[in-house]
């Protein structure tokens, strides 16, 4: 077969750039070790320096759909310092060719492992599979990741459509994921997630127990970082992404767009200070201009119609949910939605039930404007405090709002 002579010289080293994350065929298992999982964004869709990984993309796809093949599946493993067993798979039907190298980082050395591998020769080992492999590995570790194990794989979903993905595990166990779809008639590599690294690093940096470090802020890069990157992002491209990362995008840009027009007026009491910052005030990013207040209401309404984003979504307020030390993405949502919800829903100054009634956090107080709050309480009732459910229940029991605390979420 040709692409195992000419595919696996030229694809072997950017194969880390595909893995068994969230695929629906042959999952690779994950321990509970690798259960933690974050996203990261490597840039090969555009570049002078990601041309090369383009053109090989283009190349083994093209052969493996020349071939039949339907499945291309990679694996490297750290073993001893700068010392990786790289080994991949290519699937036909039934039909599986394994090949395998033990690669030395350090002199570019590359070694048959297995008697297939031995029958394979690469032209110019030493001058393009070792730069290649390094550089690959370069991307990733230039985002503070300490590689252990990094597992790919392609899958073709349709005819010219494959499904690329990526997953890193690092010394801790934690899997770093990215995916991305590859349009092989168009020659479209098209990642399945925002770059929201900016975000994380800049809530890594302001986020405590007691609040925001507005003052960190105010001399963070990371935040205007993510914002610009936000703005850049067209309509089409936004609209290219799945459903929850889509959601994960603009609960991110409306807390970065609270914390930086916080930030910009801080020290400052109360955001009611800062003028027009819920409905005069535009936002810019993912082909939109909004209002805070149209960002939220979009969110609740619309295609996304989620309303457990009124626990993600922080206007940076006394009243406001706590804010996550972390930015939201699609592969994640569902999970961190949950978690905001039942942390909010339990705690006791959010909401509780007397014979007068049953009082909730105005957080709550968008979906009654929207008159769906009765029917989305039914639906979390069993996140609810058992005292609250049960006053709910039958809908006799009338609904007040808590006083909403407009000072700010500092905490200096």
């Amino acid at each position: 077969m040709r692409i195992l002579l000419l595919g696996v010289w030229l694809f072997m080293p950017w194969f880390f750039l595909f893995t068994t994350a969230s695929l629906p065929l042959a999952r690779q298992e994950v321990s509970a070790q690798e259960a933690t999982e974050k996203e990261i964004f490597i840039h090969i869709h555009s570049g002078l320096k990601t041309i090369p990984v383009r053109k090989v993309i283009d190349y083994v796809i093209d052969e493996a759909e020349d071939e039949g093949i339907t499945e291309i599946v990679g694996n490297t493993r750290h073993v001893e310092w700068d010392v990786w067993d790289i080994a991949i798979r290519f699937l036909k039907g039934k039909g599986t060719k394994e090949l395998s190298w033990r690669y030395g980082r350090e002199k570019w050395d590359l070694q048959p492992m297995n008697e297939a591998t031995k029958y394979y020769s690469f032209p110019l080992d030493n001058y393009v599979i070792g730069p290649a492999i390094n550089l690959a590995l370069a991307k990733i570790e230039d985002k503070g990741i300490q590689v252990e194990e990094i597992r790919g794989r392609g899958v073709r979903v349709q005819d010219k459509l494959w499904q690329l993905s990526l997953r890193v595990i690092d010394a801790q166990g934690v899997s770093h994921v990215q995916e991305w779809k590859y349009d092989h008639k168009h020659k479209e590599l098209t990642p399945q997630h925002f770059d929201h690294s900016d975000l994380d690093m800049a809530l890594a940096s302001c986020v405590t127990a007691k609040g925001i470090k507005y003052s960190t802020l105010k001399k963070d890069v990371h935040l205007e970082e993510f914002l610009t990157k936000a703005s850049k992002l067209d309509k089409l491209e936004l609209a290219a992404l799945p459903r929850e990362e889509q959601i994960a995008f603009w609960i991110n840009v409306y807390n970065a767009t609270v914390l930086r027009r916080v930030a910009e007026k801080y020290p400052v009491g109360s955001v009611k200070e800062i003028k027009g910052f819920f409905d005069k005030e535009k936002l810019k990013a993912g082909g939109k201009s909004l209002t805070l207040d149209e960002l939220r209401d979009y969110l609740l309404g619309g295609d996304s119609k989620e309303p457990r984003v009124l626990f993600a979504l922080v206007p940076g307020t006394k009243s406001s949910p706590p804010l996550r030390k972390e930015a939201y993405c699609g592969r994640l949502l569902e999970r961190q939605l949950e978690e905001d919800l039942k942390s909010f829903l339990t705690q006791p100054a959010n909401l509780y039930a007397t014979e007068a009634g049953v009082f909730l956090s105005p957080v709550l107080e968008p979906l009654a404007k929207r008159g769906t709050l009765r029917d989305f309480l039914n639906k979390v009732a069993s996140s609810l405090p058992p005292n609250v459910s049960k006053s709910l229940a039958g809908g006799k029991k009338e609904i007040k709002f808590m006083e909403y605390d407009w000072e700010v979420n500092a905490g200096e």
